[in-house]
């Protein structure tokens, strides 16, 4: 018998990063910079790692979590302490593209709060050990892993993103304005909450002014009244496909890139293959879920 292995597997390397900085993008969302040995870590714009989760004991008290977390951990009547009895790997998308800064990658990692309406329940495993991590201490770490990357084509590239699904579009955006140097008309919808779930907007306001070929609007679904938002306010692949059709866009020729919370990315591949999409043209990461 014959086993296959994949090319990504072939090219995955096991390493062991230092966290050198991290900071708060959102009230749920942490940024977080590795250092790694060497300066060989190649890969390709939207893939990810598994991170290594070892055994460990947590007391929420001694987090550092923002505001809005503590709350909505206190609402939900969350355990004030997170146990993990064994080993465990999450994946993690990589949010900047590999020319950027060799020898360091970028993770974005949503804090899994239980949704409202839960109580005593934890918050997540992953999340809980990734929000823990200061400056020097060390992650276990494997990869690049998966096949989420820009096609070569001349195709018009849309990008539809939430939450944490921000990284790897994030990546491969930068990638082909920045270093490919691509003219493919490139369009990124982008959805969040309110305005204090929107992060790197001052970046894609900066590189639509900067690349002629892009344009990116943040959509939002419950904005505040605090927000003073006008722009456009609904589900953003909703949003984005009634905007592309009041274009004439031609949707079958163009390629999605899709990445977000379960339920938007199926809505969004549902709402495409109702429009005719070729299956074959929509391209997103679930990490195998």
């Amino acid at each position: 018998m014959v086993v296959g292995i994949s090319d990504e597997v072939l090219s995955a390397q096991e390493l062991t990063a230092e966290v050198v900085e991290c900071r708060f993008l959102t009230p749920f969302i942490r940024e977080i910079r590795l250092r790694l040995p060497g300066n060989d870590f190649e890969y390709a714009a939207g893939s990810y790692v598994h991170v290594r989760v070892p055994p460990y004991q947590l007391e929420y008290a001694a987090l550092e979590l923002t505001t809005e977390a503590k709350s909505a951990c206190e609402a939900r009547g969350v355990p004030g302490a997170r146990v993990n009895e064994s080993e465990i790997r999450r994946a993690y998308s990589l949010a900047t593209p590999c020319e950027q800064e060799p020898g360091t990658i970028v993770l974005n990692v949503r804090l899994m709060v239980p949704p409202e309406g839960s109580h005593a329940l934890p918050v997540g495993v992953g999340s809980t050990y990734m929000w823990s991590l200061q400056p020097g201490d060390k992650l276990e770490i494997v990869g690049p892993l998966g096949d989420f990357r820009a096609r070569e084509s001349d195709a018009d590239m849309i990008f539809i993103g939430g939450g944490a699904g921000m990284a790897p579009l994030r990546a491969i955006i930068r990638s082909e304005l920045q270093y490919a140097r691509s003219g493919r008309k490139i369009d990124y919808w982008y959805g969040a909450r309110a305005r204090a779930d929107l992060f790197y907007a001052t970046e894609f306001d900066s590189l639509q002014e900067e690349h002629a070929n892009f344009r990116w609007q943040p959509v939002l679904s419950e904005p505040l009244a605090a927000d003073g938002w006008e722009g456009p306010t609904g589900f953003v692949h909703t949003i984005a496909l009634q905007v592309l059709k009041s274009q004439n866009r031609d949707l079958a020729a163009c390629e999605f890139y899709v990445c977000g919370p379960p339920p938007m990315l199926s809505a969004t591949r549902k709402i495409l293959a109702d429009n005719k999409v070729p299956e074959t043209s929509v391209f997103f990461d679930d990490f195998g879920i």
